[in-house]
């Protein structure tokens, strides 16, 4: 079996209550035999052009927006999703050369992180102090995974902090009674 990999590179803006700015490197890995010189069945322009597609995207954004908060581990499942269709084996992100995160496909659900992105995007607003769009985001997750007990836990935190107790409390028994250890 052999690695086929694919670099990409970006620099954004991060942070919820300190603002920075970091490099990113990206690493795609495909795996797939060799046939007549090449990994079986792989166009390697098209990943080469998502991947740059992606980068693009990212580079001077704030990271914080797109993938909740910004993460390594929260890029890379960005990246795994928009990435989905490509036999990928894993991605690792690579923050300013010090820190990095390897995903492999096999960790990831791609049926699931619709909820989780609007979960992420959700903790990172209420990071910011800003709880009526991070209850939108929470309500959009609870609404993609109604036994999402994260998501009715800071969205009842979004709700005792603009004064509305009865909802709160709702929330966090919605919570309790999902993950009784909660």
């Amino acid at each position: 079996m052999a690695l086929m990999g694919f670099l990409g590179k970006f620099e954004a803006t991060h942070g919820s209550r300190e603002i920075r700015s970091d490099v990113y490197t990206i690493e795609v890995v495909i795996t797939g035999p060799i046939e007549n010189g090449f990994v079986a069945g792989l166009d390697y322009v098209e990943p080469i052009k998502r991947l740059e597609q992606i980068t693009d995207e990212l580079n001077g954004a704030y990271l914080d927006d797109i993938v909740g908060r910004a993460t390594n581990e929260n890029i890379a499942q960005f990246l795994m999703f928009n990435l989905y269709d490509l036999p990928i084996s894993k991605i690792r992100v690579t923050e300013s050369d010090i820190t990095y995160v390897e995903m492999s496909s096999d960790e990831f659900d791609k049926h699931t992180y619709p909820a989780q992105l609007a979960f992420n995007k959700g903790h990172s607003y209420l990071l910011r102090e800003k709880p009526e769009i991070a209850r939108e985001h929470f309500t959009q997750a609870i609404g993609m995974n109604g036994d999402f007990a994260e998501a009715y836990n800071l969205r009842g935190r979004c709700l005792k902090y603009r004064g509305d107790f009865r909802g709160a409390l709702s929330d966090f028994q919605r919570a309790i009674e999902i993950k009784p250890d909660f």
